[in-house]
């Protein structure tokens, strides 16, 4: 009788990229990491790596001379009113007292009880919504400088249903009324103006959210959002000046989850929202769209020899998917997400449980240092950093 053929590990990578006293130190060191010139990364493939993108010189705008405060909670205009300061931070405004207390808890504020000690921006003291440029209305632009990794804002995301009568209030539809384009809808304006899945009420992200929702696209954007619990992240993906506009992708670029189709790409973007890409945006460099296609042969190889039990295989392919997101300054979501993929191959053998144990603390950090203690994947990570036999792949290959 052959010997029965051991397993490969369970996937189970997380859908999403899923204490307080090290958050500072964690915090610091990341950002040091990442504003830190790192040498050269070793070739993944044949021939000599790709150089790093080159820096975008950025324009930059000269703070607003006319200030339009409105509430962080109902988006209300306050005009010459007083207004109403967090207690805490000082920074977060509010048209009334009944708005500041309702924003504090989760539900149907930002649940600011969470983020105000976690060093998050607020509007028009480090970020503004102005115009920008003709032919693109409306952005977001930096009022203070944002090191790699910080919170430009944490906003709630906002469902159909939370401007449809009867639940829906009336100031933040007219809110979400003033988003483009104007006189469309507001289903059109879901449409367009949507963060996150395809359906707006789609509970895994999709939804607008007022103020995020004005960022303009770039390829390679300086900024990325993610969603924890029932509010939007917006965080820096590279140091962002002040002055600079903040910028997404509508269509992401360089995400090794997704095969690489810029011709698609190009006609959603101009036929959706009427973005044309220029001749020197960084989607029509060779070299960028090589790295983007062996990452994600990478991405997609790590889980197919995970499965055939293959891991150490899997794991080189882990170690040279992170030296891509380092070359590329890639996203928390995505290096969080390879890190992961790391310890499930990394835990199946006691030869690799030192690697498993040391990706486990990186992306803890990673995760604790964007989404804060609270964030479900922040407290996965740290129980794996604690217990690496609580994987479920812990030895499922054997001691060897």
């Amino acid at each position: 009788m052959p010997p029965k053929q051991k397993k490969g590990p369970k996937p189970n990578r997380p859908q999403r990229p899923a204490v307080e006293e090290d958050l500072d130190a964690l915090l610091a060191a990341f950002t040091a990491k990442a504003s830190t010139k790192p040498p050269p990364p070793p070739p993944v493939a044949a021939g000599p790596p790709a150089p790093p993108a080159p820096a975008v010189p950025a324009t930059l705008f000269p703070p607003s001379a006319t200030v339009v405060w409105t509430c962080a909670f109902c988006y209300t205009a306050t005009g010459d009113r007083p207004r109403t300061a967090c207690g805490s931070c000082h920074k977060r405004m509010y048209c009334s007292e009944r708005c500041r207390a309702a924003d504090w808890e989760p539900g149907p504020g930002q649940g600011h009880r969470t983020w105000c000690p976690l060093a998050c921006g607020e509007e028009h003291v480090d970020w503004e919504v102005r115009p920008v440029a003709e032919g693109k209305g409306l952005g977001l632009v930096a009022k203070t400088p944002f090191a790699r990794g910080a919170r430009i804002m944490v906003e709630r995301l906002l469902r159909l249903s939370d401007v449809r009568p009867p639940a829906g209030r009336p100031e933040v539809l007219q809110a979400v009324q003033a988003l483009m384009p104007a006189g469309a809808p507001v289903e059109t304006k879901f449409q367009l103006n949507k963060l996150g899945g395809d359906d707006p009420d789609d509970p895994d992200g999709g939804g607008v959210c007022v103020r995020m929702s004005r960022a303009n696209h770039q390829c390679g954007a300086n900024a990325y959002h993610t969603l924890v619990h029932d509010v939007k992240l917006l965080l820096a993906r590279v140091p962002i000046a002040a002055g600079e506009e903040i910028c997404i992708e509508y269509r992401p670029f360089l995400d090794p989850s997704r095969r690489p189709d810029l011709e698609q790409d190009r006609r959603i973007l101009e036929g959706k929202w009427g973005v044309v890409c220029p001749g020197d945006c960084q989607c029509r460099r060779a070299d960028l769209l090589a790295d983007w296609q062996r990452m994600w042969e990478l991405d997609t190889a790590i889980m197919e020899q995970g499965r055939m039990g293959r891991t150490g295989d899997a794991f080189a392919k882990v170690k040279a998917l992170l030296r891509l997101h380092d070359r590329h300054q890639s996203a928390h979501v995505s290096y969080i997400r390879t890190l992961y993929d790391g310890v499930s191959m990394a835990v199946t053998t006691r030869k690799l449980l030192p690697e498993a144990k040391r990706l486990a603390a990186e992306a803890y950090g990673m995760a604790l240092a964007a989404y804060g203690p609270d964030s479900p994947d922040t407290r996965k990570y740290e129980r794996l950093r604690s217990n690496i036999a609580s994987h479920p792949n812990y030895l499922t290959l054997g001691g060897s």
